[in-house]
């Protein structure tokens, strides 16, 4: 390709590098991807790594960094660090422009090193690594498939309250009036989105409790493994003043609870529970449309409620967001 000269290198550097390079933004990197910060990165491989290598290979131009693909390396297969459980969508960190010489790069290193495969995904529908992809392939001559996975929802967020209510249509407006007006008949309602430390824990508590209790799939979902990471993550979160746990209360007992988080201009629902007992009152739905109206009030430009073709998402006002898994064979 022309690119392994002088002024182009590729390095493998550590987590701490990694994570150094997050908090040095002043070296353009785009570290739009949420599931692929540091943070949340470390606590994913202390609790699913399960014997990988990690490799977080870095292109530099010149001197500086232009690119880092954190990747997992599995006997001949490299992948994305993540998983598609607990990370709903993955990417590499690369600067605006050197998308395609990166991922280029990229791949004639990992073909030196011996890997056989490149498994990349679930990649958002934007992600530069993906519109990399197929030109890089095909100029290498390497055989792909491209294949969309999932989907997710996400929504462009007015400035004011009255703004989102009538960006709805008509019918999911009156819908989203009555539930409102309805639960705050049936007692005094209040909604905390819990921000700090100090109230971070027991909000956790309040959460599993919730999350356990309405479902048998998410029951099942949450064991003592998955519960660790999800207080692991909140902690990691919470520490960059990105986590926000919204709690839900009914004549101050807690009803329904959304763990969501706050980033770059984007408020993510990352998971949500509710108390079943009070199904009829839609409080699951309800403590999604408080943390939308929160969204709002904090001035957020956009909100995802993340994979999943939930109805009540485009309901609300989400747009579909298709998620695509990349492979490419490199022998």
């Amino acid at each position: 390709m022309g690119y392994a000269d002088a002024a182009y290198r590729v390095t493998t550097e550590s987590l701490e590098t990694y994570h150094s390079r997050y908090m040095k933004q002043q070296e353009s990197l785009n570290w739009d991807c949420l599931f692929v910060t540091p943070p949340w990165v470390r606590v994913w491989l202390d609790h699913f790594k399960t014997g990988a290598a990690t490799h977080f290979l870095t292109v530099h131009h010149g001197g500086t960094p232009v690119g880092i693909a954190p990747l997992l390396v599995r006997h001949d297969c490299a992948s994305l660090i993540g998983g598609a459980d607990v990370c709903d969508y993955l990417d590499a960190v690369i600067s605006p422009g050197y998308e395609s010489v990166f991922f280029t790069l990229i791949i004639e290193h990992l073909i030196k090193k011996g890997i056989a495969t490149l498994d990349l995904g679930p990649l958002h529908e934007t992600s530069p690594m993906l519109a990399a992809c197929i030109p890089a392939a095909e100029t290498l001559g390497l055989p792909f498939a491209r294949e969309e996975e999932d989907v997710l929802f996400e929504m462009e967020l007015p400035s004011t309250w009255p703004g989102f209510l009538n960006s709805l249509n008509r019918k999911q407006r009156h819908e989203v009036r009555r539930k409102i007006r309805r639960l705050h008949e049936s007692g005094r309602v209040t909604f905390r989105m819990l921000d700090d430390s100090d109230g971070i824990t027991a909000g956790l508590d309040v959460f599993f409790t919730l999350f356990r209790s309405n479902r048998t799939d998410k029951a099942a979902f949450m064991t003592d493994r998955m519960a660790a990471y999800f207080c692991d993550l909140a902690g990691a979160m919470a520490g960059q003043n990105i986590l926000r746990l919204g709690i839900l209360e009914l004549d101050t007992r807690p009803v329904a609870a959304v763990m969501c988080f706050e980033y770059r201009g984007m408020l993510f629902l990352y998971n949500s529970g509710y108390d079943s007992r009070y199904s009829p009152l839609n409080v699951g739905t309800v403590s999604k449309i408080f943390s939308i109206k929160e969204a709002v009030r904090r001035g957020l430009k956009k909100y995802s409620f993340l994979k999943g073709a939930e109805v009540y998402k485009q309901r609300l006002g989400g747009k579909q967001v298709k998620l695509f898994r990349f492979r490419i064979c490199l022998r």
